[in-house]
């Protein structure tokens, strides 16, 4: 038994940012590994909370990005509002 056959290629995904506005927990980026992505207080988590690293050397699930809750609830509300102006109904959803 050699060294040289006992080596294996290494699968990475690369290095994986955390989402601005959010944090990242895992420092593995090997085949298999996984790592959790969470937003700050305040911003609501889009995409993918848990991405793995898949044997194509990319991660699994969607880009994750974390958007303000506030402002996209305010936006909704005036949309309904402009909506339903006439007949002077709100829907909370």
């Amino acid at each position: 038994m050699s060294l040289v056959n006992d080596l294996k290629p290494v699968v990475s995904c690369g290095w994986l940012a955390p989402p601005t506005n959010g944090k990242k927990e895992g420092t593995r980026y090997v085949l298999g590994a996984e790592v959790k992505l969470s937003c700050d207080r305040g911003y609501v988590l889009r995409g993918s909370e848990k991405r793995t690293c898949l044997e194509t050397g990319q991660w699994s699930g969607e880009i994750t990005i974390c958007k303000t809750g506030v402002v996209e609830w305010r936006n909704k509300v005036k949309a309904e509002i402009r909506a339903t102006r006439d007949l002077l109904l709100l829907s909370f959803k």
